[in-house]
């Protein structure tokens, strides 16, 4: 558990330092590549790991040589970050949000949700629905990760802004397709639905450029409540492939996927009229 909260912590610490580092026409930019970072880490990771094993390094001295480097992290930035100046005048900003932002909050936790639930349950599937053994379907797993970051990398060299909302759509309405092909037996198709990558980003630094007081606060109710929404359905797949089966629970992904496409063409009515509010 207090593995988790320092994970979770870190997760949000990268994501602020990102917004209190950019300024708002590259921050879309930047947040793919701080995301571009993850996926690549989500690959490198086992096969460190891999390597340390085999030269006899146990797992307690792998987490233990990880944890050193997260402290040497966390010391830096105690250390060398600046506080951020408040040029703004007005009241600071508070921790409450308006209906938008907690639209904006419902679909991150949706697809959070539908990301990680795709990338985590993914082995488990192909293992127990389709009998693959485990070191192929981690190769399928692993192309799903490359996928991530190759398109979030795509969109950190060569992203418009004039091309943000259209790659947002095709982030989601993409990936929930290609779940739909591989729920069709079209397996390698699980491994492209990891195009949805960029939307995380993307979003993130969209919002935060439409809720600039409040995007700090706002960043933290987004992993919060996505850590705890994310919980509650790994707690929902469990229940639903011991009664139902894998094959069954695994479509929850996609479903959540849709509902995140739903909501954001919803979102993107809230967002005009609060514009319109401003000015």
């Amino acid at each position: 558990g207090f593995l988790g909260v320092v994970l979770s912590s870190y997760g949000a610490l990268s994501n602020l330092l990102v917004i209190q580092g950019t300024d708002l026409k590259q921050r879309s930019k930047m947040m793919c590549g701080l995301h571009m970072i993850y996926g690549l880490t989500s690959i490198c990771a086992p096969l460190i790991c891999q390597w340390l094993l085999s030269r006899g390094l146990s797992w307690a001295g792998c987490l233990l040589s990880v944890a050193g480097l997260l402290g040497a992290v966390a010391l830096y930035v105690f250390c060398k970050i600046p506080e951020e100046a408040h040029a703004e005048e007005g009241a600071p900003p508070s921790m409450k949000l308006n209906a938008t932002q907690g639209w904006v909050v419902l679909i991150f936790c949706l697809y959070i949700t539908g990301e990680v639930l795709n990338s985590m349950w993914f082995v488990t599937y192909l293992v127990n629905a389709k009998s693959m053994s485990i070191g192929l379907s981690s190769r399928y797993l692993s192309a799903f990760f490359v996928c991530m970051a190759f398109t979030r990398a795509l969109c950190f060299i060569s992203l418009k802004e004039s091309q943000e909302n259209r790659l947002l759509y095709f982030c989601l309405i993409a990936s929930m397709g290609f779940m739909v092909l591989g729920h069709c037996g079209f397996l390698w198709a699980f491994s492209l639905s990891g195009v949805l990558g960029p939307f995380f980003p993307l979003f993130l630094g969209r919002v935060s450029r439409v809720f600039h007081r409040q995007s700090k606060a706002l960043t933290l109710w987004i992993l919060g409540m996505g850590y705890v929404t994310l919980g509650i359905f790994h707690l929902t797949v469990g229940k639903l492939a011991m009664k139902l089966g894998i094959e069954t629970a695994y479509r929850l992904p996609a479903l959540l996927i849709l509902l995140s496409v739903i909501c954001y063409g919803v979102y993107l009515r809230k967002e005009r009229v609060y514009l319109r509010g401003l000015h």
